[in-house]
């Protein structure tokens, strides 16, 4: 009765194991991923580390400072707002270098 039970349970658990390709893996993160982007409702700028422009920004930041999602692209972290977060960016970016 002891080997039939775990014969049954490990049967039972081998129905839910799904093999997943590595692609399929990915992508499934890519889209939970651009959906949490997507709603935040916290601003998100995506910068490029080596020349610190612009190059994402969710929806929620466009509203939030009245800009157009294409009005970010390539622009500056000071390009955006006031001229001294130039100074603290520049500083944060250099000592993460």
């Amino acid at each position: 009765m002891l080997v039939e039970s775990k014969m049954t349970e490990t049967l039972h658990e081998e129905r839910y194991i799904k093999l997943v390709s590595p692609n399929e893996t990915l992508r499934t993160s890519e889209i939970r991923y651009r959906r949490l982007f997507e709603s935040a409702q916290d601003g998100i700028l995506i910068l490029d580390a080596d020349t610190l422009t612009i190059t994402d920004v969710n929806p929620f930041m466009a509203e939030l400072l009245n800009y157009s999602h294409d009005e970010f692209l390539d622009k500056e972290l000071w390009e955006i707002g006031c001229s001294r977060i130039r100074t603290r960016a520049s500083r944060r970016f250099e000592s993460c270098s």
